[in-house]
């Protein structure tokens, strides 16, 4: 399993492969004909990214709007960086599909289209969209592995967002959060009003402070 290898013992990790594959997850939302499933399936026979599982979110026509699948983990912390990654595998796209990547107070959310993605910094003034990455997603068996590291409070706070490994978004400043708002955390998902599925696995979250 991935999460028994030492290197991830101090932080948060799930792979869905347990008895309770989402039990760490506390909040889990499934509205408008969303859906929740682990197992081993995937489109194309394609295999899980670490055998058995992972986790696939799947939305459908919403029943007069949106089609919701997610899970969220929240902490209290008054850390300031926050790192998160997971590998991810999406199905075919009828239109743009948020990921629903929220850092605290200051959300920064991943934007799925069918010509690639697009990362936008949401505050209480809608602070619009961070850069075009332009990246091709593609509809096959192939995974990517998508990191986000954020500087979430402090005098620059800032993001960088790194696809396969590749550095596609370096931006100070965002719209950080404001002084003593300490709820840190992450949701994935679907949200959308066609039919999507993505699949997820090897969550890492990891939330210290600066050095």
């Amino acid at each position: 399993r991935f999460c028994e290898n030492p290197l991830y013992s101090g932080v948060f990790c799930a792979d869905f492969d347990g008895t309770d594959p989402l039990e760490k997850f506390k909040v889990q939302d499934q509205v408008g004909g969303g859906t929740l499933t682990v197992s081993s399936a995937l489109d194309g026979g394609a295999a899980a990214l670490s055998p058995p599982n992972a986790m696939h979110a799947e939305v459908s026509f919403g029943d007069g709007g949106e089609s919701i699948a997610f899970v969220s983990h929240l902490i209290q912390s008054t850390d300031e960086y926050v790192s998160l990654s997971f590998g991810a595998r999406f199905g075919p796209l009828i239109e743009v599909l948020p990921l629903i990547i929220a850092i605290g107070a200051s959300q920064v959310v991943l934007l799925l289209g069918p010509a690639g993605f697009t990362t936008r910094q949401l505050d209480p003034t809608d602070g619009g969209v961070l850069t075009d990455v332009g990246v091709l997603h593609s509809p096959t068996p192939n995974w990517v592995h998508l990191r986000f590291d954020i500087r979430a409070k402090g005098a620059e706070p800032s993001i960088t967002f790194f696809v396969d490994g590749v550095k596609r978004v370096d931006r100070t400043p965002i719209v950080g959060e404001q002084a003593g708002l300490g709820t840190l955390g992450f949701s994935l998902g679907a949200l959308a009003t066609t039919p999507a599925t993505i699949a997820y696995a090897n969550v890492l979250f990891d939330v210290k402070p600066l050095p």
